[in-house]
């Protein structure tokens, strides 16, 4: 996951291959991995800047990994990934709550719960391809002098996440809707 990836092409192939990998685990458990190994990753990143005024140890962290340490060239970047990490965090919640439903207890409509696992594993795709995306973008986030490719980079960002809010939006109400129905099934 950490490999540099070399376009859109590279990072298909790639979540094609972390598929491959994590074919044994279900559904959910491939996003909430995925999304794991990116915080990880992230988290190393952030956390000497977040820390590196109050500390000296996190600042002197933060310049021997050339993090730039003032974040005003990298705040729209930083604001565009946080809007892609919480919209893949969202989706993969309800990607576990679905996972979690008595299904074998009730007999749903099996053309809604065919639409709704394809769209999971659509959701599932999505957000490991994400996560690829985001991990693409670690060279502008390192370099100060890349401040006009972090910009685009927060673009493609930007739009990344607002598609995935647009996915989590419809996913959320599938999965409401499953709840509700095996809720009312077992009223019965």
């Amino acid at each position: 996951m950490l490999c540099p990836c070399m376009g859109e092409n590279e990072i298909q192939t790639r979540t094609m291959v972390l598929f491959d990998l994590l074919k044994e685990y279900r559904w959910d458990a491939k996003a909430v991995l995925v999304l794991g190994a990116l915080a990880s990753t992230y988290g190393g990143l952030l956390l000497p800047i977040h820390l590196a005024f109050s500390d000296p140890v996190a600042a002197s962290i933060a310049t021997l990994n050339q993090l730039p340490i003032k974040r005003t060239n990298f705040g729209p970047w930083l604001n565009s990934l946080s809007l892609v990490v919480k919209a893949m965090v969202d989706i993969t919640k309800c990607i576990v709550e679905f996972e979690r439903l008595p299904f074998k207890q009730v007999k749903l409509d099996n053309k809604f719960v065919g639409e709704t696992m394809s769209n999971i594993y659509l959701a599932s795709y999505l957000v490991v391809k994400s996560a690829l995306a985001c991990l693409q973008q670690i060279p502008y986030f390192k370099k100060i002098q890349q401040a006009m490719e972090s910009r685009r980079a927060a673009g493609e960002l930007s739009s990344l996440g607002y598609q995935l809010r647009n996915i989590h939006t419809h996913l959320n109400k599938q999965v409401d809707e499953c709840s509700t129905k095996i809720g009312n099934f077992q009223m019965l």
